[in-house]
């Protein structure tokens, strides 16, 4: 990097196999990177992942070869919960993960598992609620409203935890603007982390863009609401160096500051068309149009103080 600044991933995985639900059918493992559900192959990682599986072990040293000090761990339901897996590799690595609990906020003992695995560490509920990839899929008319979410915030709340919310993309149900709005209003103790910049893309029509604008606009008016850069390169096919996805960063600062937005990696899925060090100098090397300050707060101090 041309500065010295230390980073903070704020969106990694781990996996031990694939053991989750994706539109109301089960997933599993499949060799070489795939995801099997439905009878289909999915790839999810690189082929390389002959058992697509990526320990926390595998983790750490990927972390350590690219100098990176600290990361988080996510969850979603198509690959299954791993709050167990994550407790544990806090417990093995206290000083380089945080980590995310998951339920089933539809089920009767979500809150009970949320106050099971809550702890310093284990600090932040993930809520992936696309149509995808989430509870949206599983859930048709899911709402972060609903009676059963109700006391799933009532219980993040009381238990003073953060929440990272996985909208998917702004045409599915899971892209409920209003609802975060009331929540994050409701709850102002409660940092919320929207992820992959709101699926913030490039080439929208103008009503696509307008409730892009209305999503982003929370990170501008609310004060706990934050947004992760994460996989927008990714999801919109963007070579090394990513000019398009750091055109999108630039007007996500310019609508809200660079104090409100945190770099995550997304890996091991982002290996298929990035290294990790290309993540990360992204933002370290060609983000010209951010200060060194704001480059360290993107790669780390954002991070440090939303999880920490």
């Amino acid at each position: 990097m041309s500065e010295n600044i230390p980073v903070f991933d704020a969106h990694a995985h781990i996996l031990y196999g694939i053991n989750g639900v994706k539109r109301g059918a089960k997933t599993s493992t499949g060799n070489y990177g795939k995801i099997v559900w439905r009878g289909e192959e999915l790839t999810f990682l690189p082929p390389n992942f002959y058992d697509t599986r990526f320990t926390a072990e595998t983790l750490l040293e990927t972390m350590n070869f690219s100098g990176v000090s600290k990361a988080v761990l996510l969850q979603n339901p198509v690959i299954g919960i791993l709050n167990t897996e994550i407790r544990q590799a806090i417990i093995n690595y206290p000083d380089r993960f945080y980590g995310t609990i998951q339920v089933n906020p539809m089920k009767k003992d979500a809150c009970a598992i949320v106050k099971k695995f809550a702890s310093e560490n284990q600090n932040t509920l993930k809520l992936e609620i696309s149509e995808e990839w989430g509870w949206s899929g599983n859930y048709p008319g899911f709402s972060l409203k609903g009676k059963e979410m109700m006391k799933v915030w009532d219980t993040v709340a009381n238990s003073g935890l953060r929440v990272i919310v996985d909208t998917g993309d702004i045409f599915n149900n899971g892209y409920q603007v209003e609802n975060i709005s009331f929540i994050a209003e409701r709850f102002p103790e409660t940092k919320i982390l929207i992820e992959h910049l709101g699926f913030y893309r490039t080439g929208l029509d103008e009503t696509a863009r307008a409730r892009r604008n209305e999503m982003l606009a929370l990170g501008k008016d609310l004060e706990n609401v934050f947004f992760g850069f994460s996989s927008t390169a990714a999801f919109i096919n963007d070579d090394y160096p990513c000019v398009k996805a750091l055109e999108l960063l630039k007007e996500a600062v310019e609508i809200m500051g660079a104090h409100k937005i945190l770099w995550g990696s997304d890996i091991p899925s982002t290996f298929k068309k990035y290294t990790y060090r290309q993540l990360i100098d992204v933002v370290a090397w060609h983000a010209t149009f951010l200060t060194s300050a704001e480059k360290q707060l993107l790669l780390h101090d954002n991070a440090a103080s939303f999880f920490e």
